[in-house]
């Protein structure tokens, strides 16, 4: 068994942990394959080789990028599935660090393949950020081959709310045309596999409390004791004016805990804003 410390902290209204996590940011120009006849998982256009014959801007939508056909007021409309692919080198460091592909937004479904492994289950990106878990198909030191199948088939959009029949959600993202494609950012996260997931901080001006929910998730193969410490601080110079320490017990595998730590009076001079006093 090992023990382990993570620290969380807020300083003013927002949280920062230890250290950031390393980043590859993946937007930018990939390879990109229209599949107007769906032929493409036949086909196996996500094997490492099978070329594509154009290249798009990733986050872009591809009607505005110049993929599809003229369809009445629209210069180019395009509904069905699309491939994307991107060579990317992986850092020999990020070995056995758990690694995701993090997409801020996709229209529509996507699938995700990494060296030609079919990664997870397809995600509906429409409305929201998602990310997959690619740390087994992942090889650090080489080049890593990223490809993503996106479908944005669907019932036909409307010129208007009145007239959409509410099969699928559209909202004004699809408002006049169904677009397609990698709206949001890409990137490769690395975390450790002890490791603080998620952190919430809420706070009751009227109780004088600070209030932490932090979930610490453990991916290692044996069990962890950590140190969990939260503390506020206040101006730039960050000097603590109070904190609280909680000891945990983490089963391995993908055992995680959600810790919850109440702060009381953790900025003394702390006011509240009003309309007749707004600073």
């Amino acid at each position: 068994m090992r023990k382990f410390v993570l620290l969380a902290g807020i300083i003013l209204c927002s949280y920062s942990v230890a250290a950031e996590r390393p980043r590859i940011d993946l937007n930018g120009t990939w390879e990109f394959q229209l599949d107007s006849l769906g032929q493409g998982d036949a086909e196996g256009w996500q094997e490492v080789e099978t070329p594509f014959a154009d290249s798009i801007q990733v986050p872009g939508s591809w009607q505005a990028q110049g993929f599809g056909s003229p369809r009445g007021i629209l210069k180019h409309h395009y509904a069905g599935t699309a491939w994307y692919r991107k060579r990317v080198p992986v850092p020999v460091q990020w070995e056995g660090k758990i690694i995701h592909l993090s997409i801020g937004g996709a229209h529509r479904r996507t699938r995700l393949f990494v060296n030609g492994t079919p990664i997870g289950d397809e995600y509906d990106g429409f409305s929201a950020p998602f990310a997959f878990d690619v740390s087994n198909a992942i090889r650090p030191g080489k080049e890593n081959v990223f490809v993503l199948r996106i479908d944005n088939s669907g019932p036909t959009v409307q010129t208007g709310p009145l007239e959409q029949k509410a099969e699928l959600p559209v909202g004004m993202f699809n408002y006049i045309t169904n677009w397609g494609g990698i709206y949001g950012n890409v990137e490769l996260v690395a975390s450790a596999r002890l490791r603080i997931e998620k952190v919430l901080v809420l706070s009751d001006i009227a109780s004088k409390v600070a209030r932490f929910q932090i979930l610490v998730v453990n991916r290692h193969t044996e069990p962890y004791t950590a140190q969990v410490r939260a503390s506020v601080s206040a101006g730039r110079v960050a000097m603590t004016m109070a904190g609280m320490t909680f000891m945990i017990f983490l089963w391995c595998f993908e055992n995680s805990m959600c810790v919850d730590m109440d702060i009381q009076n953790p900025l003394s001079s702390i006011c509240c804003a009003s309309s007749t006093d707004p600073e």
